[in-house]
């Protein structure tokens, strides 16, 4: 599955800052998913040139139905970076 993230967090999974994701929920997210995040920006509508890809695999899913702090159809998921790439 691919999902379009926002440049600034997209830099932070890049640089290993970031690990986990919160998500709406509308694809049933279980571990191990294999998920190819796409670095894309809202305000132009477009990906970067060169653009940049990160193809992770969930490690765990905590989903929001019934947790305090998460909304019900949302769900946070920890995940491992296997590759990143530049496609230039």
């Amino acid at each position: 599955m691919m999902l379009r993230t926002w440049p600034v967090y997209f830099r932070a999974i890049w640089r290993g800052e970031k690990r986990a994701e919160l998500r709406k929920n509308d694809r049933s997210f279980q571990v191990g998913d294999k998920v190819l995040l796409i670095e894309f920006d809202p305000l132009t509508g477009h990906q970067p040139s060169p653009s940049r890809d990160i193809l992770v695999r969930i490690t765990h899913v905590l989903e929001g139905a019934g947790k305090p702090g998460i909304n019900d159809d949302y769900c946070l998921w920890s995940f491992t970076i296997i590759r990143r790439r530049i496609h230039r």
